[in-house]
């Protein structure tokens, strides 16, 4: 993903949104000359800026609490009401580059009635999409349409690698049904850890949209509440998919342990066999090798007389392990 551009003082973009899909560029001056019976608009900030923690605390009439929400590098997704507004912290795929997709980067948003603002840390896919809309004139109209297509982008983005953690189980149960189990124990390691990790992030965000339903505010139309009742629907079926996707690794690694334990059983089993079968032509070579004299030491028909007696005890301890159904 291409890296966005931010300003000197944190400013990533800022559009007036026109009402009809579209926006006007705006700056810092625009930005703080703003009243929010002057139309809904768009800041999206660099959250590590100082100028962005002023523009904060100076816009966003907000606690030290949840101002620490807004800007703080470890926060839960959640959501927060004060007053009309939601201040809203939600996570999404990791696209940038040499990170981990499972390595969820965080937004923050403060919404409400004229002012729309988000915080990032790390590039967010979704934030340009919705600047490409906007560009386009396809992008959201107002507060509550922004809230939507953003959470849609979210949720939109974070499909793809959940269906991909689900065929990669499915290759490794193929996989160990066909004996291959040596080779899958990395592959499953890698899965598990990658389901873990989203599934700590994606939890708590199910939470938070189920809190998010739940709000009744004037912006927000019944089609954005409609739209938002699917969302949690959404989130908690991931949230369900990673679950099974969990439950599904534990019995693969259970049949890999197991199959591994058959494996290695066989094993000691044969080399016991073989231990036994010898026993006997151990014992024989041991007296023949005495530094003490032994019968048939001198005649030429002993070595021969040594191996078939060798041979006939094997053959002995091979019917008599076979009628004890050892073998």
């Amino acid at each position: 993903m291409a890296g966005e551009p931010t300003s000197d003082h944190g400013l990533i973009c800022a559009y007036a949104l026109d009402g009809h899909g579209g926006g006007k560029e705006i700056g810092w001056e625009e930005i703080r000359a703003h009243k929010p019976d002057d139309g809904p608009i768009w800041v999206h900030l660099d959250r590590t800026s100082r100028e962005v923690r002023e523009f904060i605390l100076n816009n966003a009439p907000v606690d030290p609490g949840l101002f620490r929400i807004l800007m703080s590098d470890e926060v839960r997704p959640r959501v927060e009401r004060i007053g009309d507004r939601l201040l809203i912290a939600l996570r999404g795929v990791n696209f940038n580059e040499g990170s981990e997709l499972e390595d969820m980067v965080s937004i923050r948003v403060w919404i409400g009635k004229g002012l729309i603002v988000t915080l990032r840390r790390r590039p967010v896919r979704t934030a340009r999409f919705l600047r490409e809309e906007i560009e386009k004139g396809t992008g959201p109209r107002n507060e509550g349409e922004f809230l939507i297509q953003m959470i849609d982008g979210l949720l939109h983005s974070l499909s793809p690698v959940l269906d991909t953690i689900e065929d990669e189980v499915d290759d490794l149960e193929d996989k160990v049904l066909a004996g291959q189990v040596t080779e899958c124990r990395s592959d499953l390691a890698g899965i598990r850890r990658r389901a873990i990790t989203l599934r700590r992030y994606l939890a708590p965000q199910r939470d938070a949209m189920v809190r998010l339903m739940g709000q009744q505010l004037p912006w927000l139309s019944e089609v954005d509440n409609s739209h938002l009742r699917e969302f949690v629907d959404r989130t908690i079926h991931s949230v369900e998919d990673l679950d099974s996707v969990r439950e599904r690794a534990a019995v693969i690694h259970e049949e890999i342990s197991t199959r591994l334990a058959e494996r290695m059983n066989r094993t000691m089993y044969v080399l016991t066999i073989v231990a036994t079968l010898l026993l006997p032509a151990g014992l024989i070579a041991g007296l023949m090798g005495m530094n003490v004299a032994v019968p048939g030491a001198d005649d030429s028909w002993s070595f021969l007389a040594i191996i078939g007696l060798i041979a006939g005890l094997a053959g002995a301890e091979l019917l008599v392990l076979r009628w004890m159904r050892l073998i």
